[in-house]
C-alpha cells in the first residue's frame, strides 16, 4: 500500500471509490466520477477511442482489478462479485466468496479489498501523470493545438 498522508485521505479516497463501484453498471454515473478525468482514462481513450467516458472509466477500473488480483486474488474475487457481478452480501456469503465468512468479515474484508484497490488506483495514477509528464510532447503539438 502507497503512503498516505493521513487516514482521512485514505478513507475519502475509499468512500470515493465505494461510491464509484456502487454505479458500476452506470456509464452515466461513471462518466461524472472523479475518476473520469484520470490520466489512466485518458490513456485508455486513446487505446479505444470508440468508448464512451462511462465505459472508459469502467474499462480501467477492471484493468487495475486485474492488476490487484495478482497481488490479493481473495480481495479482488471479493470486489468482482460483489460489484462486477452485483452479487449481494448475502449471495457471495452463501457462496463462499471469496471464502466461507460471515456478513461481518465479508464487510471487514470489503473495507480491505477498498482500501487496496483505492490504494493500487492511485499509485498508478500518479505514475502514469508522473510518465506523462515526463515524456516530451510529439513534435508541432504545441502548433497543432489539442486534439480533438
Amino acid at each position: 500500500m502507497i503512503a498516505h498522508s493521513s487516514s482521512v485521505d485514505l478513507e475519502d479516497q475509499v468512500e470515493a471509490l465505494h461510491q464509484i463501484l456502487r454505479h458500476l453498471n452506470d456509464p452515466a454515473r461513471l462518466a461524472e466520477s472523479p475518476w473520469a478525468g484520470s490520466t489512466l482514462v485518458r490513456q485508455a481513450q486513446q487505446r479505444a477511442p470508440h468508448l464512451a467516458v462511462g465505459q472508459l472509466v469502467k474499462l480501467v477500473l477492471s484493468e487495475q482489478l486485474a492488476v490487484l488480483a495478482r497481488g490479493h486474488d481473495h480481495l479482488a474475487d471479493l470486489l468482482r462479485g460483489h460489484f462486477w457481478e452485483g452479487l449481494t452480501v448475502a449471495e457471495m456469503v452463501h457462496a463462499g466468496r471469496p471464502t466461507r465468512q460471515s456478513e461481518r468479515r465479508f464487510f471487514e474484508q470489503q473495507h480491505r479489498a477498498l482500501e487496496e484497490f483505492a490504494a493500487l488506483l492511485a499509485e498508478e495514477e500518479a505514475r502514469c501523470t508522473q510518465n506523462r509528464i515526463a515524456s516530451p510532447l510529439p513534435a508541432g503539438a504545441l502548433l497543432r493545438g489539442p486534439a480533438a
